[in-house]
């Protein structure tokens, strides 16, 4: 119950972070609606955040960069006015409405109504449907909404796999490979999609995809790599065997990690054990 809790809080803090995220980009759009001046250039969104717990998945806190003075001081002011919560600026309150609207119908699953008031969005920014795509994915938008998207100009972050895995959308996954989704992205403090895939518990039928199209099994974070991490979810409960012998079947090298971890459940877990060596004989000894 406390760990529901602790999720929904989580879901919240992230919500709000986009919907911020949101707002300025959107009130960005507006900025340079009159103006013969292009935006800059789509940034490279980061939707795994760098605070402590590297599991949350978030919006950056700065998305938007731009070399203009002008621009960033007058993004600056934008900033102060939403921190605030109030502003004398009519362009600034339009983008905060247009950014409520497009929350609204977000997280109220409202993908053709979304897809409507997007396209009676006249030069909607790069950077607008970086935002709005980000947050689709949060919240499960259908295929036909993220391709759409992606269509009209949006691109997928690198670690998209990351919050595909773990929401367990494989036929996303097997789609959106036509559509720039990296699945060998890897992060130093996150590892790989196939160690996303082991630490999260991801389906079976992801694992297999991923290993199958030759996502490495070497990966180790914080020293443990993913045949470390499904040998000590295994002697947990005696869930989950298929992981281990899946990871092994598509050669992940048995190391002495490897060895010590099941050594050190033969006695405690002896049940567990004898289940294992029956089913893969390679730890037996």
């Amino acid at each position: 119950m406390q760990n529901g809790k602790l999720k929904a809080i989580k879901l919240m803090f992230i919500s709000g972070i986009v919907l911020i995220s949101s707002i300025i980009l959107l009130v960005n759009k507006i900025i340079y609606r009159d103006s013969e001046q292009l935006p800059p250039p789509p940034p490279d969104v980061n939707i795994i955040g760098h605070g402590s717990n590297k599991s949350i998945l978030h919006q950056p806190e700065d998305p938007f960069i731009s070399n203009s003075n002008t621009h960033n001081v007058m993004l600056g002011k934008i900033r102060e006015a939403i921190d605030i919560g109030h502003s004398d600026s009519s362009e600034i309150s339009e983008g905060i409405q247009l950014g409520k609207e497009i929350y609204k119908l977000i997280n109220n699953k409202d993908w053709g109504e979304l897809m409507n008031f997007i396209n009676s969005m006249q030069q909607i920014s790069s950077e607008v449907l970086q935002i709005i795509l980000y947050h689709a994915l949060q919240q499960d938008a259908p295929l036909s909404v993220v391709i759409d998207l992606l269509n009209q100009g949006a691109t997928l972050p690198g670690n998209t796999i990351f919050m595909l895995v773990i929401k367990g959308q494989l036929t996303k996954i097997i789609e959106l490979q036509n559509y720039g989704l990296d699945i060998f992205y890897s992060e130093p403090s996150i590892g790989n999609s196939v160690n996303v895939a082991v630490k999260y518990k991801s389906k079976l039928s992801i694992l297999n995809l991923l290993l199958h199209q030759g996502v490495s099994t070497d990966i180790r974070v914080n020293g443990l790599d993913p045949l470390d991490i499904a040998l000590s979810d295994y002697f947990k409960n005696g869930k989950n065997i298929e992981v281990v012998s899946k990871l092994i079947e598509y050669d992940s090298a048995i190391e002495l990690s490897h060895i010590q971890i099941v050594e050190s459940n033969r006695e405690s877990e002896l049940e567990y054990y004898n289940n294992l060596v029956i089913n893969i004989p390679i730890f037996a000894r």
